[in-house]
């Protein structure tokens, strides 16, 4: 389902992209490696054709490409939708008012950064 929607929205904006992906458990990476490289090239009526290679998975505690990723979305990305879609609709402080700082200084940025797209537990 995942890459399926990735490849949808890349198709949609007509770009290539690759996945990272976070991984615990290393025999379920090699699996979901193997599932989605027999659709990526199966013979007949192949998918993904906007993705670029099959996913990158971070494993260990000290991955640094997915810690760079946490901190822009907890830092940037998370209170600035929040400010958004969340004033008028919710009053507490998980809608920050500096956030509007935020989103007026960064707003441009994160639109060229990639996309991510997150699941709390795939199986």
């Amino acid at each position: 389902m995942v890459c399926s929607s990735f490849d949808n929205f890349l198709t949609a904006i007509d770009r290539f992209g690759f996945r990272v992906a976070d991984s615990r458990d290393h025999l379920k990476s090699v699996n979901v490696a193997h599932s989605i490289f027999t659709q990526k090239f199966r013979a007949s009526c192949a998918v993904y054709a906007r993705t670029l290679e099959l996913p990158a998975f971070g494993h260990g505690e000290n991955h640094a490409l997915l810690q760079v990723c946490d901190i822009i979305s907890s830092a940037l990305i998370d209170p600035i939708a929040t400010l958004v879609c969340c004033t008028g609709q919710v009053a507490n402080v998980h809608v920050p008012p500096g956030a509007a700082h935020l989103r007026q200084r960064f707003a441009a940025v994160p639109k060229d950064l990639p996309q991510r797209c997150g699941m709390s537990r795939v199986e």
